[in-house]
């Protein structure tokens, strides 16, 4: 019996400059026989909402099993509730304009992308994920003994704090959040979903819903080399999707491979929806954590109890992935 769930998220396939990891999450969410997908939500981030929604619906296009329903993609929340997200808008235009970026995806072929900050537009976003939540939860009723769905959140928790804050009863039709996000090491470094809107974070952590969290010092213990990846893309017998992918998932792996102290690329949010799916392939541990103003995840005493997953079989989770991507579950 599939389990329903909403994944949340920020993807940037097809963009110069923006993480695909996202892409390789949504694929494993409409393909794995276990999950039930119910909704897409965007979220600024990786890319603005309205560009994250554009690149969800090409992987919805081509990812989605024949005659299996495709989820309802729901453009989210264009800005954080109340940073700027200038920041992050420069950082995807200076990755796709560095040497290395043009080396991946070519010159000329980079268009800037910069969030509208639609703050009213944003006001309605509650409303819209409310019903999905609703939604979801009514044709899990319909099909099992559960009632209540699972989001799986891989961008900014910005869509989430707003739910929360205009709709406290969506506490009762949620199981859980399952989400990549924060990190304890690192000295200061910060995980961007949490950094580019900590008060959208500390709203979830305050929340009654059971979260599950994979923070960034867990998710970069994982790593998918440019071998290991082509061995994916060759088990991968639709030849539209396995197109679709190399274009999508290629030029971040080169990038990666360049600027990043990995072998190929980590897939952080990948983790959440393993996690959901081959729960012996993971360590986890119950632990009071907080996030600070800066959107540093700490461990204190006083903090919320969640879980947390601390480890990850990295060739589990690749071997998952192929199986999916193979249609061989």
């Amino acid at each position: 019996m599939s389990l329903p769930i909403i994944v949340d998220c920020d993807p940037g396939n097809g963009i110069p400059g923006a993480n695909v990891d996202d892409a390789l999450a949504l694929v494993y969410a409409l393909r794995h026989p276990e999950l039930d997908c119910r909704a897409v939500w965007t979220v600024f981030g990786n890319t603005p909402s309205d560009t994250g929604a554009q690149c969800a619906q090409k992987i919805v296009d081509r990812a989605t099993p024949i005659g299996q329903t495709p989820p309802r993609i729901q453009q989210g929340s264009t800005c954080p509730l109340q940073a700027s997200t200038q920041r992050w808008d420069q950082q995807r235009e200076q990755y796709a304009s560095s040497p290395e970026g043009v080396n991946a995806w070519g010159d000329g072929r980079f268009v800037p992308v910069a969030g509208d900050g639609n703050s009213s537009f944003d006001e309605a976003v509650a409303e819209n994920l409310f019903r999905d939540v609703a939604d979801a939860a009514s044709a899990a009723a319909a099909t099992s003994a559960s009632q209540k769905v699972t989001i799986v959140a891989i961008g900014p928790l910005t869509n989430i704090a707003r739910l929360l804050v205009a709709h406290a009863e969506c506490s009762e039709l949620v199981e859980q959040i399952v989400l990549m996000g924060g990190c304890f090491g690192f000295d200061g470094l910060v995980d961007t979903n949490f950094a580019v809107d900590p008060e959208a974070a500390q709203i979830v952590f305050d929340s009654a819903i059971p979260l599950t969290v994979i923070p960034l010092d867990t998710t970069r213990t994982t790593h998918m080399s440019e071998e290991r990846w082509e061995r994916i893309l060759k088990a991968c017998a639709d030849k539209d999707l396995a197109e679709a992918l190399q274009h999508w998932i290629n030029p971040w792996l080169a990038f990666s491979q360049q600027t990043r102290p990995v072998d190929g690329m980590w897939v952080h949010d990948l983790v959440t929806l393993f996690a959901l799916t081959n729960p012996e392939l993971v360590t986890m541990e119950d632990a009071h954590c907080a996030v600070n103003a800066a959107g540093k995840l700490m461990r204190c005493a006083d903090g919320r109890l969640v879980r947390v997953v601390t480890a990850v079989d990295n060739e589990g989770l690749l071997g998952a992935l192929e199986r999916v991507i193979a249609g061989r579950n």
